[in-house]
């Protein structure tokens, strides 16, 4: 298994990663609502979870019947439980988390860590059921600007994602060039 670099054996790691979800999760919450996806019974999968507050709280929204799983490298630090929540000490880059299972995928702030973010993506792209959707979040390091982008998700199968206002092709084996091409 491939080692963070920010491993959570450093010290104020669990400090860090409490202040990413006080400030980054209302909005990371607000953007899944807005899919319209997330309901009692789905099937969520929340990659790079950190402390997994945000799969907790999507744990509590597929409740009763659904459920959430959250994957990370290191589950040291995840200080929540639910009945429906399960945790998977896992690496995305190695294969896809329960191919074609998952009405939600998720992951913030985890792209720009992994050494093939092809491999990576395609592997989150191949976890999705049919109809899911995808909503990927990643810092925009320069310039230093708070935006929000006419698309905050894709939507589709292992071979096609919505952008925007139009579906695009998508090759499971290189999604990132499909994706580029899509969004330029």
């Amino acid at each position: 298994m491939p080692e963070y670099v920010l491993g959570h054996h450093l010290k104020g790691e669990g400090k860090r990663l409490a202040l990413m979800s006080e400030l980054l999760d209302p909005m990371h919450r607000r953007h899944i609502e807005e899919l319209d996806i997330v309901k009692p019974g789905a099937r969520t999968l929340e990659v790079g979870c950190g402390n997994g507050s945000i799969s907790a709280w999507l744990a509590r929204r597929v409740s009763p019947d659904g459920k959430a799983v959250a994957v990370d490298l290191d589950l040291s630090l995840i200080d929540v439980r639910a009945p429906n929540l399960e945790l998977r000490q896992d690496d995305i880059v190695a294969a896809p988390v329960d191919r074609r299972s998952f009405d939600l995928v998720t992951a913030r702030a985890v792209l720009h860590h992994v050494a093939n973010v092809e491999a990576a993506i395609g592997n989150l792209v191949a976890s999705l059921r049919p109809d899911g959707a995808i909503l990927l979040i990643e810092p925009d390091f320069l310039p230093v600007s708070v935006a929000k982008p006419p698309c905050t998700a894709a939507r589709g199968t292992a071979d096609q994602i919505y952008l925007g206002k139009k579906w695009q092709r998508v090759r499971e084996s290189n999604p990132c060039t499909s994706l580029e091409r899509a969004v330029s």
